[in-house]
């Protein structure tokens, strides 16, 4: 069993709830939780609504149908939720998330980074209207009808681009050398 080991700048109702914890959305508490429960893996979770839904008590779902719930859940780690409902992979790994990324892979030393993009970036709030021909069809009709394909073919450019930008960024500023990105398509 490891040793306890008393953290001297939080209170002990805050290291209580810290020790239990195994997932917070606040870098201050994965710090905590990383200094109290060192054996734990240590995973970023960067995402859209494969990460982040549905949110805790929707339409009576438990929290095992969230990804990110169901395994911290099933597995102690420490786990530093970033993701949000809508993100886009583009937007993830640009801007202001961009910097905020950049800045955990060089703070902590984390063993795992989940990533989870793409799908808004294709099917997100004004997308699909934009990518699909607006035209009546009828049943079999080709590809070329039913899409905009250099559209189509752009956006995916895109999403390829954001990816490649992902592995250079844990490349470039990870503080652990050997981090692992899980990712899906």
């Amino acid at each position: 069993m490891p040793r306890r080991v008393r953290h001297p700048r939080i209170s002990t109702q805050l290291e209580r709830r810290i020790r239990r914890a195994r997932k917070t959305v606040k870098a201050r508490e994965f710090e905590l939780m990383l200094a109290l429960r060192p054996e734990r893996p240590s995973v970023v979770a960067e995402g859209d609504s494969w990460f982040a839904y549905p949110p805790p008590n929707l339409a009576g779902l438990d929290d095992r149908s969230n990804l990110i719930n169901w395994l911290s859940r099933a597995t102690p780690l420490n786990l530093l939720q970033l993701s949000s409902n809508g993100d886009e992979a583009v937007s993830m790994l640009s801007g202001p998330s961009k910097h905020r990324l950049i800045s955990v892979l060089q703070r902590f030393d984390i063993d795992f980074l989940l990533f989870s993009g793409g799908g808004n970036d294709i099917v997100g709030r004004h997308d699909m209207d934009y990518l699909l021909r607006g035209e009546t069809l009828s049943a079999g009709a080709p590809l070329e009808a039913c899409l905009h394909l250099e559209r189509v073919n752009r956006r995916l450019t895109l999403i390829e681009l954001a990816y490649a930008e992902l592995i250079d960024f844990c490349k470039t500023f990870s503080k652990n050398p050997d981090i692992r990105v899980i990712t899906h398509c």
